[in-house]
């Protein structure tokens, strides 16, 4: 027989049943440590690639070169901001060594003056400075390469021009390009594996020959015939070119003249043997061993289209 166990009935009123008592301790840490500890955790989190990376890079040191590269490349790309200088009558370009300023648009021609600010004379073929012509939605019109411009004494200025593709032009950008940063370009080859580039502009045609893509041959074909504006002055000209480039070594000329008035000029310029730089048709010719990857780029800023 299961033994009942014995029940107590009290008249005392109800009471609360007490099941633990939970004591409170102050632990000192407050309102300002939980400030401290999500600080902690915020700058823990947000640092946390950053280490990842330089973990990485001591487990694996074959990883650290790539790691100051990448590093190098988001630094450079902070620094390569550029001015932008909106196109006005009262714009002026400040560079250290000349400025530019009273520009001016005519027809379809850029206009400005160029200005020596050196202490020296300034060449300008000692430098690579393009100016870059922007419409107003950012778009890239045209890029103009400094060149032909004549040596200019202390304080001596020059008034420049160059024909616009588009006259729909808001602002300017103002930049050196150094040639190693130019886009990489292999000449294709021919049957004696040299590479060849061939640039065309109007009546002209340019053929650059390389080896192990470095210039070597130079070839000029000119055609002009009686629709070309100041004919006979021209054909003059490069009657007497042709004479004096036959006097020079590694040049050979050709002038001859058709009976329908038309006017071929060829000519081929070995390198090696005269590297150009003196001759009238030097805008065109680049130095023995210039890279296929200049003539590539800066001939297009000419107006030649090359292929």
């Amino acid at each position: 027989m299961k033994r009942r166990k014995k029940i107590v009935i009290t008249d005392q009123e109800l009471t609360p049943i007490v099941l633990a008592t939970i004591e409170s301790k102050k632990t000192g840490v407050g309102l300002i440590g939980i400030i401290l500890l999500f600080a902690i955790f915020g700058s823990f989190t947000y640092y946390l690639p950053t280490i990842s990376k330089y973990v990485e890079s001591y487990l694996h040191p074959e990883l650290k070169s790539n790691l100051a590269e990448n590093e190098g490349e988001e630094n450079n790309n902070e620094e390569e901001e550029v001015k932008k200088y909106l196109y006005t009558r009262t714009l002026s370009i400040d560079v250290d060594e000349f400025l530019l300023y009273k520009f001016t648009i005519d027809n379809d021609t850029l206009n400005f003056f160029l200005k020596n600010k050196k202490e020296t004379t300034l060449n300008i073929d000692e430098f690579n400075y393009f100016l870059e012509i922007y419409d107003e939605k950012d778009n890239l019109l045209q890029q103009i390469k400094f060149e032909d411009v004549p040596t200019l004494s202390v304080n001596e200025e020059t008034k420049v021009s160059y024909k616009l593709k588009n006259t729909n032009l808001n602002y300017f950008k103002f930049l050196e390009i150094k040639k190693e940063s130019y886009p990489s370009y292999e000449a294709p080859l021919n049957e004696e594996k040299n590479g060849i580039l061939t640039c065309t502009k109007d009546n002209e045609e340019i053929k650059y020959i390389f080896k192990n893509n470095k210039l070597n041959l130079v070839n000029l074909n000119l055609k002009l015939d009686m629709t070309t504006p100041d004919f006979f002055n021209q054909y003059e000209t490069y009657q007497k070119i042709a004479e004096t480039y036959n006097k020079m070594e590694g040049i050979t000329a050709e002038f001859l003249s058709l009976e329908e008035g038309t006017m071929l000029f060829n000519t081929e310029i070995d390198l090696g043997k005269n590297n150009g730089t003196s001759l009238s048709l030097s805008k065109s010719v680049y130095a023995k061993d210039t890279d296929a990857k200049v003539i590539y780029f800066e001939m297009p800023l000419k107006n030649y289209i090359c292929k």
